[in-house]
């Protein structure tokens, strides 16, 4: 198990890494400030919740696929447990 939580690991660490300076562009060019951040947590939502506290963040901005009936609940949504989560507003787009 440790081997493949290693390799994960280290792949998304190779996907930040090729995709994470392009980010900024589109906010740039739209002369929207971007403060960018990258964490690893046990917990996708906990992750989140926990950047944004360090960050100081008013707004947290999800995207949201809108699973809904039995795959929503198999599957579960981090956005839906931020939102009933967090303390500091959530702006959800779908």
């Amino acid at each position: 198990m440790q081997v493949v939580a290693r390799r994960l690991s280290g792949w998304v660490g190779a996907v930040c890494t090729a995709y994470w300076p392009s980010t900024p562009r589109p906010a740039k060019a739209a002369g929207v400030p971007f403060q960018g951040h990258v964490a690893k947590a046990d917990s996708p939502y906990a992750g989140i919740l926990a950047a944004a506290k360090q960050k100081r963040c008013d707004l947290i901005f999800m995207a949201s696929h809108g699973r809904r009936g039995l795959a929503g609940f198999i599957m579960g949504s981090v956005t839906q447990k931020v939102l009933t989560q967090s303390r500091i507003p959530v702006l959800v787009y779908r």
